[in-house]
C-alpha cells in the first residue's frame, strides 16, 4: 500500500511538471528583440513593456532579423513607449528613422510591413545625415555653407554662404549700430558627382526655410521676421533664375509660409489669422475660409487637396482633416483627438509620424485614401 501511495505521488508530480512545462513553453516571456502592441478604439495603444526593445542592448550586437509589430493598418499605432528625440523619413518613405532619448540608439521602422530594426553605426545609411559632407558632397574649402538643404533625391544640395554686414564704428546721432544693414546670403547649387558649385544669386535677410519641388527642379525660400527685399523667393535651378515671389511690404505684415503643392503650382501662406492660396503662375492670392488656431500644420496632398492637423475644437487636442480646395469642403480623417508634440508627413503622403505630447513616444497614423 505504501509503494502504491509513493507511485501515485510520483505520477501526480510528473503530471504537474508536464503541465507547468507546457504552460511556460507556450507563454515564454517575450525577448528583447520582440515588439507587440494592440491599438485601441481610443486612438492610443495597449503596450507590453517587456516587449519593447531594450535600451541597454549594445550596438555591437545588432538584430539578425527585424522585429514584427502587430499593427492595424487603418488606425493609429504606437512604435515606441520611450521618448524619441529625433526622427526623419527616408526619401522614398520606405522607412522612418528615429533615435531613442535614453539609449541614443537609432532605429528604422517600415510602416508598410510594420517591422523595425535597430541600426548600428555601420548600418546607418547616408540618407540619415543632413550634413552635405557626410552625404558625399565635395565642397570647396573657401565655400563653407552657413545653411543648406539636400534635395529629395539626395543627389544635389542648395547651400547659402552668408556675409554679415559691417558694423558702423561711429554711428551718427540717433542711429543704432548696424541699423539698416541686412545679412547677405549667396546661394549655390551643387550636384553629384561635380565638386564645382553653381552660383544662383544672392538675397538679403534671414532665411527661415527652404522647400524643394518634388522633382528637384526648383526651390522656394521663405524668409524670417527680417525678410530683406521679399518674404518669399523662387529659384529655378535648371535655368539659374532667382525671383522674388512675395515682396516685403506693409501689405504682407505677419507673413508665414505654410506649404508648397507637389509640383510647385501653388503655395499656402498665412497672414495674421488668415490663410491664403497663392498661384505661382498667375501671381494671384485667394483667401480661404479656414481659421487658424495658432498651432496647426498644413500640407498639400494634391494640387487641389490640403491635409490639416489642427486643434479645431479643444486646445492641444488635434484632429486630422482634409480640405478640398475646389469644393471648399472640410472632412475629418481621424476623429480621435491627438496629443501632439510634433508631427511629420511622409514623402509619399501616406503616413503621419507623431511624437506624443509630454512623453515624446512615437506613433504612426496611416492616411487612407477614399
Amino acid at each position: 500500500m505504501g509503494n502504491l501511495n509513493r507511485t501515485h505521488g510520483y505520477l501526480i508530480a510528473l503530471c504537474v511538471a508536464i503541465l507547468l512545462s507546457a504552460f511556460y513553453g507556450c507563454h515564454a516571456p517575450l525577448g528583447e528583440d520582440s515588439l507587440s502592441f494592440t491599438p485601441t478604439s481610443e486612438g492610443t495603444a495597449e503596450t507590453n513593456p517587456a516587449a519593447l526593445p531594450s535600451p541597454s542592448l549594445p550596438l555591437s550586437t545588432p538584430q539578425s532579423t527585424p522585429t514584427v509589430a502587430s499593427c492595424n493598418t487603418s488606425d493609429l499605432y504606437e512604435v515606441t513607449t520611450s521618448p524619441v528625440i529625433w526622427l526623419q523619413w527616408a526619401a522614398d518613405a520606405s522607412r522612418l528613422f528615429y533615435r531613442l532619448q535614453e539609449s541614443g540608439d537609432y532605429w528604422a521602422f517600415d510602416p508598410e510591413y510594420c517591422t523595425q530594426t535597430r541600426l548600428t553605426p555601420q548600418q546607418r545609411p547616408r540618407e540619415i545625415s543632413e550634413d552635405p559632407a557626410q552625404v558625399g558632397f565635395e565642397l570647396p574649402e573657401d565655400l563653407r555653407p552657413f545653411q543648406w538643404s539636400i534635395a529629395p533625391s539626395r543627389a544635389s544640395v542648395v547651400f547659402f554662404q552668408s556675409e554679415a554686414p559691417p558694423k558702423t564704428a561711429t554711428p551718427g546721432p540717433g542711429v543704432e549700430v548696424g541699423e539698416g544693414l541686412e545679412l547677405k546670403n549667396n546661394i549655390f547649387f551643387l550636384e553629384k558627382p561635380s565638386d564645382q558649385p553653381t552660383y544662383l544669386g544672392s538675397i538679403t535677410g534671414f532665411i527661415d526655410d527652404l522647400v524643394w519641388f518634388s522633382d528637384g527642379s526648383a526651390v522656394v525660400i521663405s524668409m524670417g521676421r527680417v525678410p530683406g527685399e521679399a518674404y518669399l523667393w523662387s529659384v529655378d535651378i535648371e535655368n539659374q533664375v532667382l525671383l522674388p515671389v512675395i515682396p516685403a511690404s506693409e501689405d504682407f505684415l505677419g507673413f508665414q509660409f505654410r506649404a508648397l503643392s507637389p509640383h510647385g503650382e501653388r503655395l499656402l501662406y498665412s497672414q495674421e489669422a488668415a490663410l491664403f492660396l497663392y498661384d505661382l503662375q498667375q501671381h494671384t492670392a485667394q483667401k480661404l475660409p479656414l481659421e487658424l488656431s495658432g498651432r496647426d500644420y498644413h500640407w498639400f496632398l494634391s494640387p487641389d487637396t490640403l491635409l490639416i492637423v489642427d486643434d479645431f475644437d479643444t486646445p492641444l487636442d488635434f484632429v486630422v482633416a482634409s480640405y478640398d480646395l475646389q469644393n471648399a469642403t472640410l472632412r475629418r480623417i481621424y476623429e480621435t483627438p491627438l496629443r501632439i508634440h510634433s508631427v511629420t508627413l511622409s514623402p509619399d503622403k501616406q503616413y503621419l509620424a507623431i511624437r506624443w505630447d509630454l512623453t515624446l513616444d512615437l506613433f504612426v497614423l496611416p492616411l487612407l485614401a477614399d
